[in-house]
């Protein structure tokens, strides 16, 4: 298996030891800075290696917030998750650390097992992303002239094609492949019931997947099925996505909440939220997606 690379930003050479002996037992290949010039060097250099970021706050020159603010800015840099590794800790400085666009957030010191469990999930995220992306270059667009159509995918492979195909009607359609979070939720959360505290837990031990697939399986779910409907004009794609599951509290996902920062998952439906105009409805089961042709996405900045 090929080394995962991680770059780490942080101007302690005892810290940078410290967790490389943390991180020795897995399948890490750590890059150290120690400042945010060493920092966009390295990134110049291996942006498309580098899978995740561990980012301290308080460094001379320009600090770890500011340099995450410039990535954000950055199209190459801008999708690497960056987690915060900091001894910062009072509620402002964790709310403007998310607000900055920290994808985690872990304060010093850190536990091993909980550090290990949150670069696993950001590496899984961004490794998804990366295989997105790769599929919107080879494929060509089947939806193209398509202006009204309803989809149907009950698996997690299926709804990551779907959104593909989905996000090359757009002009945007590399930030447009968020819609696969909002595909993901709908077969995990909506159809299969995965709660939020269960994906917490699949999660920490690497079984999320092994758990959608038994429960599909299973006589109360395997018959459920997420739809999507399609609806295209000059001006826009309008997408309803709707699953067959009982709803959730949507309105405390819809943004990055420092209540939830040290979990290791949860940001998905939010990210989506910052980057696309989306609704949901009634329960939570049914979200409207309204994506603008001809003009930019919102960023996260």
């Amino acid at each position: 298996m090929n080394q995962q690379r991680i770059l780490v930003v942080d101007d302690d050479p005892m810290f940078h030891k410290l967790l490389g002996y943390a991180l020795k037992s897995e399948d890490y290949l750590l890059s150290f800075a120690s400042n945010a010039e060493g920092a966009k060097e390295e990134l110049g250099n291996n942006h498309k290696d580098i899978l995740a970021i561990i980012l301290d706050w308080e460094m001379p020159g320009m600090s770890g917030v500011d340099l995450l603010k410039w990535m954000k800015r950055e199209e190459d840099y801008k999708d690497i998750p960056v987690i915060m590794l900091t001894g910062r800790s009072s509620p402002d400085e964790i709310k403007s650390g998310i607000n900055a666009g920290a994808f985690y957030y872990v304060t010093k010191p850190f536990q091993k097992d909980f550090l290990n469990s949150v670069l696993s999930a950001a590496i899984a995220d961004r490794q998804n992303l990366l295989h997105l992306a790769n599929e919107l270059e080879k494929v060509r667009n089947p939806l193209e002239s398509l202006m009204q159509g309803e989809f149907k995918f009950k698996t997690i492979q299926e709804a990551q094609k779907l959104s593909v195909f989905i996000a090359n009607t757009s002009p945007n359609s590399r930030e447009c492949l968020i819609i696969c979070e909002l595909f993901n939720n709908a077969i995990e959360h909506g159809n299969l019931g995965i709660s939020y505290d269960e994906k917490s837990n699949l999660v920490d031990s690497n079984g999320l997947f092994e758990e959608i697939d038994r429960r599909l399986e299973l006589p109360e779910y395997k018959d459920r099925w997420a739809t999507l409907h399609f609806d295209k004009n000059e001006d826009r794609i309008l997408l309803t996505l709707i699953d067959e599951g009982d709803g959730f509290d949507f309105q405390k996902y819809l943004h990055f909440d420092e209540d939830r920062v040290f979990d290791n998952h949860g940001r998905g439906i939010a990210m989506a939220n910052s980057m696309l105009d989306i609704t949901y409805l009634g329960k939570g089961n049914r979200v409207v997606i309204n994506i603008p042709l001809g003009a930019p996405t919102q960023n996260m900045d």
